[in-house]
């Protein structure tokens, strides 16, 4: 669940999240995507089983630094409480993040 891709460092967490739709942080409609909600779905899943949440990717991003990026351009489209964002938030934490 922890293994490292060689170029990028990405995890599995680091992988799922880059499948996250910004079209719809940006019309804030994020929590309704189908896209998102298994994204959330992978998440919890890869957590459950042992994934290490603070392992940083080749550009010093831990999953929760890819969240809090994606929570940025909600807020540039006045979008600052997204729950889609606020549950990944969550759950990263919740998991020691």
């Amino acid at each position: 669940v922890n293994t490292i891709q060689p170029k990028t460092g990405n995890t599995a967490l680091h992988i799922v999240l880059t499948e996250i739709n910004d079209d719809s942080i940006i019309q804030g409609n994020s929590l309704s995507n189908p896209e998102n909600q298994d994204v959330t779905l992978k998440m919890r899943a890869l957590l459950e089983a042992g994934a290490n949440p603070n392992i940083k990717n080749a550009f010093g991003q831990t999953p929760l630094a890819l969240v809090k990026e994606k929570m940025k351009l909600a807020k540039r489209y006045k979008q600052e409480n997204d729950l889609f964002l606020l549950g990944l938030e969550r759950l990263l934490k919740k998991y020691r993040a």
